[in-house]
């Protein structure tokens, strides 16, 4: 992705963001990837590294974080490793051990996690943990990290003679320094040690009557250091062992260095895993301390922000304890250029930054604090003017400088790319400074890029409603408090405030007065007519709000209503069936009744059997009555779920939204939206399922008065 200018990553605060998330890592590598990571050009690629931070980021989510990769390696160690001949250090061989260890913790957790986030499992699948590597490291090394004596014979015989040659030489040594002691020879300090040697402090008087090998004195030479004469002998066979011991421990660990070379190129590729990991996690960790979310990635040139915020904003108003305001816009084909007027401080600049902050991250790979059905196109580029650029190295005043990045900007401004201009137009004369740039904004709409423009020139507000695909924009201002609300409004310019500012400012009231008189009326009659509007805008917004709450409220009793009216309606079906039930016992039990009192009255066998086969006919009649009855009723509940089910499927779904799967009872939580896809989480189970496979389940209807069994035993009255 093309940036410019070469400090557009300053200008926008993306450094700053990129420092943040190498904090979040635990190796030095994934720390310089961090700082290091540019935006890409390629959807493909852009889609992969959102994919791989979002499953980082649901991991966290769900309780599963991913563990951290500490580990320290020694630069070079592992290119030492496989030259021929070379012998790697104690310290280089633990810490790879280190680093299989922590490699083996990470494999394994990939693969646990593999089904939920599988870019974690195909990150280790081809590179199993190498336990052989830390079981040869284990036969060298103890648990202090010291070389074990049984390492080789030669080791073990070279350092029981060096215990029993130090044991002597301790005994020879105590024993001098008791015959010294007695004889009043020694100072207030008996004894110190110089190059691993033992040695007596004796006073200066007595230094010729002790025999011995002198190895220095004190700072004033009160006190001279000698090794006893009878300790000689043996502190050298010592210091003979002890350079046996060096030598055999180099022949051991350059064998385990050449034993291990084989592995350098398997070891080179984990550690690279494992710094990889660590960037992974550390980009679901930002994403997770951010509140950031993925959002749908689209080739075509598309930008729409919903309830979008500037991290870096974000996390300094957080420590301040302070709220942050989202921007919303959408730029897109039908509307590629964004025109932002408003009053000073009131967040034009924060707005523009912010939509050149995200962009640089989701193409980045990194997730953003946005509401998952934000659409962020692939850009090949953004050129920007943000900021003073004068140079006093070059002699360019601030408009000079200005003019040459607008000059940079319509050359980089083609289809496919996105330009923010700040402070459009100003820098110089007003009218001659608006009048320029009306051309460049009429250039810039020719382009075909997307854009955003701030701006307080009301000439560049009325081209922008003149032309097609340019939309104007302003920042919301609360006239009562006379302070900025930080909230930007599409479709309708805004005021400079310029005067309400400054009376919120404390200039003087007269000052501001006479201000005014110094401008034309026109001018003064444009800015309150624009002032006017936003009140209006404000006052219609509010009404408006007021009538979408009692909407919301009339909605909601209506739906009361119809459920307490279905429920009545269902109540009277179920009693009039029971009714229509009762008549129909009714009407057969007089029938029995009266082929009762024949077959009593009936005197011969003949007559008894002529009524029984008539009273066989009616249970006949009776039965197939009865399991009409049942296909109807089951026919007409199927039919009422059917309704019911098509009347839930037609239902829009957003997120936090409960969803019933289909063919199931299982009901879960739609937690993201993308591509036509939705991710629901299913108990313990995220699964992403397409829109026919799920519908809306049915809210749980209020309790009417009266508790269960007091509504069953109404209803049993009713039936008797």
């Amino acid at each position: 992705m093309n940036l410019f200018p070469d400090d557009l990553f300053e200008s926008l605060d993306a450094s700053e963001v990129l420092e943040a998330l190498a904090q979040c890592c635990t190796t030095s590598e994934a720390e310089q990837r961090c700082r290091e990571l540019r935006p890409l050009s390629v959807p493909e690629l852009v889609e992969a590294a959102l994919d791989i931070a979002d499953q980082a980021l649901q991991q966290f989510q769900r309780g599963f974080a991913l563990p951290s990769p500490a580990f320290e390696l020694e630069p070079g160690t592992l290119s030492l490793l496989g030259i021929k001949g070379a012998c790697l250090q104690s310290s280089q061989f633990l810490e790879i051990k280190q680093l299989c260890s922590v490699y083996a913790g990470i494999y394994a957790y990939c693969r646990e996690h593999g089904a939920t986030a599988p870019a974690l499992g195909e990150m280790v699948s081809d590179a199993p943990p190498l336990p052989e590597v830390p079981k040869a490291i284990d036969r060298v090394f103890d648990l202090q990290g010291e070389v074990r004596s049984n390492a080789s014979s030669a080791l073990q015989s070279i350092r029981n003679e060096l215990s029993r040659k130090r044991i002597l030489a301790d005994r020879l040594f105590l024993k001098a320094r008791q015959k010294w002691l007695d004889k009043g020879f020694l100072g207030d300090i008996s004894e110190t040690v110089f190059d691993n040697r033992r040695v007596l402090a004796i006073q200066a008087a007595y230094k010729n009557q002790v025999s011995g090998l002198l190895h220095g004195s004190s700072s004033r030479h009160s006190l001279y250091y000698l090794e006893p004469a009878e300790c000689i002998e043996t502190n050298n066979e010592v210091a003979l062992l002890l350079d046996e011991e060096r030598k055999e421990i180099q022949r051991i660990l350059t064998a385990l260095t050449a034993e291990l070379s084989i592995y350098s190129p398997d070891l080179e590729c984990r550690r690279s895993i494992l710094v990889r990991f660590d960037f992974v996690r550390a980009k679901g960790w930002f994403a997770h301390k951010t509140g950031a979310s993925r959002p749908v990635l689209v080739e075509q040139g598309v930008l729409e922000l919903r309830q979008a915020y500037n991290p870096v904003l974000w996390l300094m108003n957080r420590t301040k304890g302070k709220p942050t305001v989202p921007v919303d816009l959408r730029l897109d084909p039908n509307t590629r250029i964004l025109v932002v007027s408003g009053p000073n401080a009131g967040g034009k600049s924060v707005a523009l930054k912010t939509v050149g902050l995200l962009q640089i991250m989701v193409q980045s790979g990194l997730l953003v604090p946005v509401d998952p059905r934000s659409v962020f196109g692939v850009f090949q580029g953004i050129a920007a003017d943000i900021g003073d650029s004068q140079s006093i190295e070059n002699e360019l005043s601030t408009y000079s400088s200005r003019l040459l990045k607008t000059k940079a900007i319509l050359e980089r401004s083609t289809e496919g790319c996105v330009f923010l201009i700040d402070e459009f137009g100003s820098g110089s004369d007003p009218e001659l400074g608006s009048a320029l740039a009306e051309e460049v904004l009429d250039r810039l709409h020719q382009s075909g890029a997307l854009g955003v423009i701030t701006t307080h020139f009301n000439r560049i507000k009325a081209l922008a409603n003149e032309l097609d695909g340019v939309v104007n924009g302003s920042m919301e201002f609360d006239q009562a408090t006379l302070s900025p609300l930080y909230k930007l409004q599409t479709g309708m310019p805004g005021s400079s405030y310029t005067f309400e500012v400054a009376h919120r400012s404390g200039l003087d009231t007269g000052l501001i007065r006479s201000a005014k008189q110094r401008l034309s009326k026109d001018k003064v009659k444009l800015d309150r007519m624009l002032v006017e509007i936003e009140n209006e805008r404000q006052r219609i917004k509010n009404q408006r709000q007021a009538l979408e709450s009692e909407l919301a409220e009339l909605r909601k009793l209506r739906r009361d209503q119809e459920r307490t009216i279905g429920q009545l309606e269902e109540k009277l079906q179920r009693q009039g069936a029971m009714n229509e039930q009762s008549s129909r016992q009714l009407m057969w039990g007089k029938r029995f009744g009266s082929l009762a009192a024949e077959w009593l009255k009936a005197r011969g066998k003949k007559d008894k059997d002529a009524v029984m086969e008539r009273i066989l006919t009616y249970l006949g009649e009776q039965g197939g009555a009865l399991k009409k009855e049942k296909k109807k009723e089951h026919a007409q509940a199927q039919k009422r779920r059917e309704e019911q089910l098509e009347r839930l499927k037609a239902l829009p779904i957003a997120v936090g939204d409960e969803v019933v799967l289909l063919g199931t009872r299982q009901k879960g939580q739609v937690e993201q939206v993308r591509n036509g896809r939705y991710t629901v989480t299913f108990g313990n189970i995220k699964s992403t399922v397409e829109r026919d496979r799920i519908a809306k389940a049915e809210p749980k209807p209020p309790k009417l008065a009266g508790s269960k069994s007091s509504q069953q035993k109404e209803d049993n009255n009713s039936n008797t």
